[in-house]
C-alpha cells in the first residue's frame, strides 16, 4: 500500500488532546521530507507513543505541550524503564537517550521555527528535556556502534556456510521452477 499519512500514522496512538495532536502532526510533517520511511515512522514512536501518549495515560489534566516540572520529571523517570509484557522486572531502556534527544528536538525545532513563522509562537515552550539530561549522547552512540561490530565480528565466522546454503537453495528452486515451467497448466 505505501507510505501512510501523517495523521494516520499519529491516530495510531490515540492522541486525545486536540491541540497536542495537532502540533505533533504538523511537526513531523515539516520533519517528514528529510526522513526515510522507517526513520519517521521511529520519531513518531517516539514522540507520540513514548512521549505524549505516556503523558496523558499518567497525567490526563495536561493539554498542551508545557509541562510542570514534576510531570516531566515522572515522565523520563517512567521513560528510563522498560517493564516485560509479561510481568517481570523492569530493566534500563536500551533507546532512552534517543527518545529524550527527539522530545528535545521537536521543542528546540518549534523554538526556532516560531521565529520566523508566528503560528509557531504558541507552542513554544520550554522544552522538559534539558541538555544534562541528554549528556550520555555520544557516549551512548559509540556504546550502540561497537555491539554492532561486535555482532558483525561474531557472525562473520558464519558468512561462508551461510552463502553456500544460499546457493543450494537457489539451485534447488532454479531445479524446480524448470520442472514446472515443463508442464502444462493442470499437469504434475
Amino acid at each position: 500500500d505505501g507510505p501512510l499519512p501523517t495523521a494516520v500514522l499519529v491516530a495510531r496512538y490515540r492522541i486525545r488532546c486536540a491541540p497536542v495532536r495537532a502540533v505533533l502532526i504538523r511537526y513531523l510533517e515539516e520533519r517528514r521530507p528529510a526522513l526515510d520511511y522507517n526513520s519517521f515512522l521511529g520519531i513518531t514512536g517516539y514522540l507520540c507513543g513514548a512521549f505524549w501518549a505516556d503523558i496523558e495515560a499518567h497525567h490526563p489534566g495536561v493539554d498542551g505541550l508545557h509541562l510542570p516540572d514534576e510531570v516531566a520529571a515522572a515522565w523520563r523517570q517512567r521513560l528510563s524503564l522498560v517493564t516485560p509484557r509479561g510481568g517481570g522486572e523492569p530493566r534500563p531502556r536500551r533507546n532512552y537517550i534517543e527518545v529524550l534527544m527527539q522530545v528535545r528536538a521537536l521543542y528546540l525545532d518549534i523554538q526556532e521555527w516560531a521565529l520566523q513563522d508566528p503560528t509557531w509562537a504558541q507552542h513554544a515552550v520550554p522544552s522538559p528535556v534539558r541538555r544534562g539530561d541528554t549528556a550520555g549522547h555520544g557516549k551512548h552512540k559509540r556504546r550502540v556502534t561497537a555491539a554492532m561490530h561486535q555482532r558483525v565480528r561474531e557472525r562473520l565466522p558464519q558468512l561462508e556456510a551461510l552463502a553456500d546454503s544460499a546457493h543450494r537453495h537457489r539451485g534447488a528452486a532454479a531445479g524446480l521452477l524448470a520442472a514446472a515451467a515443463a508442464r502444462r497448466v493442470g499437469e504434475q
